[in-house]
């Protein structure tokens, strides 16, 4: 019975990877920019693709330590184990027409607007915090049970706010709008990412995908 059970999961493992392939391959064969961008890939990095996304990725794992890479001797860096996969990947759907990005582009906007202006608007500037603060996440605190009412409102309404926001296409192809999701192999100051050209074949196939693919924000 076991050895049943593992025939059946084997077979559909099996299945499951030739019909993504499959699915690839009908797509590359009438996508001429996907079809490009796949053979310019630098070698030991494919594709795959399921019902819902795209991921371009390096064949041979790298290893990653929250170490420069300076700081180890190179049989330690042999040695360290590879377990980490650079990719890059995508949600796709049919491509855009210029009319569906444009009603979508006004109606992000008129939320960015009320987002901007959202914390004036429920009373709560006196409460930004400017030590836990960053450029890109105003934080507010309060002191009084009606301060934090208040201030736990705003972030309330900014929460539904944000989820009315609807992701821009971050590339076209000449079928697919494809929305970045994920992204692995950067590499940080303090950080060490080996083999080293892992991050530099990452930022390759990141020049390919923009010289190849469309801007949707260019479009008209």
């Amino acid at each position: 019975m076991k050895i049943f059970a593992t025939s059946i999961i084997v077979f559909f493992l099996v299945f499951s990877a030739f019909s993504q392939n499959d699915k690839l391959q009908r797509i590359l064969s009438s996508d001429t920019i996907l079809h490009q961008v796949y053979h310019k890939l630098p070698k030991g990095w494919t594709m795959s693709m399921d019902d819902t996304s795209l991921t371009i990725y390096k064949i041979e794992k790298y290893a990653f330590i929250n170490t420069d890479c300076s700081l180890l001797s190179q049989d330690s860096l042999n040695k360290l184990p590879k377990t980490e996969t650079a990719m890059i990947r995508f949600l796709y759907e049919d491509r855009w027409d210029n009319e569906r990005l444009f009603w979508i582009r006004e109606s992000n906007d008129s939320l960015n607007m009320i987002l901007s202006s959202l914390a004036q608007q429920m009373g709560i500037t006196q409460f930004y915090d400017a030590d836990k603060s960053t450029r890109s996440n105003k934080v507010y605190t309060g002191k009084t049970k009606a301060d934090k009412e208040k201030i736990n409102a705003y972030y309330k309404r900014r929460a539904q706010l944000l989820q009315q926001i609807t992701p821009i296409p971050t590339f076209y192809t000449s079928t697919l709008s494809l929305i970045q999701r994920k992204q692995t192999g950067l590499k940080k100051a303090g950080e060490c990412i080996y083999p080293f050209d892992v991050y530099k074949e990452l930022l390759e196939v990141n020049i390919i995908l923009m010289d190849y693919c469309i801007n949707p924000l260019n479009e008209r």
